[in-house]
This record gives C-alpha cells, sequence and structure tokens, in this order.
C-alpha cells in the first residue's frame, strides 16, 4: 500500500507535493480540456529526488500514443533539446 503523499499547495496551475517515503517533490499540471480524441490525460510533472542527486527532471505524458522510433524533441527560446519516449 502506497503513503499518502503531503500536498504543500496549488500554484497557479500546478500542484505541488512531497512523497516523503522516496523522498521526493514534485510538481504536476494537467493539460487543458479538448475536443480531441485523446489516448491518454496529458500532463506535466517537475520532480527532484534529493537522495538519488537527480533535479529538475521534466516528465511529459502525451495525449496519443507514440510511434514505434518516436524522435521526440523540445524547443526553449530557440534551443532544440532531444528527448526520450516510451510507451503508454
Amino acid at each position: 500500500m502506497a503513503l499518502a503523499r503531503d500536498s504543500l499547495g496549488i500554484f497557479g496551475e500546478w500542484g505541488a507535493f512531497r512523497d516523503p517515503a522516496t523522498p521526493r517533490c514534485y510538481a504536476i499540471a494537467k493539460a487543458l480540456p479538448s475536443t480531441l480524441r485523446r489516448d491518454y490525460q496529458p500532463y506535466a510533472t517537475v520532480g527532484t529526488w534529493p537522495k538519488r542527486k537527480l533535479r529538475n527532471q521534466v516528465h511529459f505524458r502525451m495525449s496519443r500514443k507514440m510511434a514505434a522510433n518516436p524522435r521526440l524533441s523540445l524547443k526553449i527560446g530557440g534551443k532544440s533539446h532531444k528527448l526520450t519516449g516510451g510507451g503508454g
């Protein structure tokens, strides 16, 4: 049985949480509603795992199933970053 997460609050469109058992902290935001077909409920998270020395890890849950060998990138401020992707 998973332990309950501690809610740190809602900040704009983001919810922030702390999971003391792991330990980790993360923020999550759901995508805006859409009338388009979706295979999944899309969302974005940013997480930190202090004991693992992982900080500011970004995860995007896309709304559709991905191709077998997707080429994914994220463009921020004119700079492109290659991403990795997995299945559903």
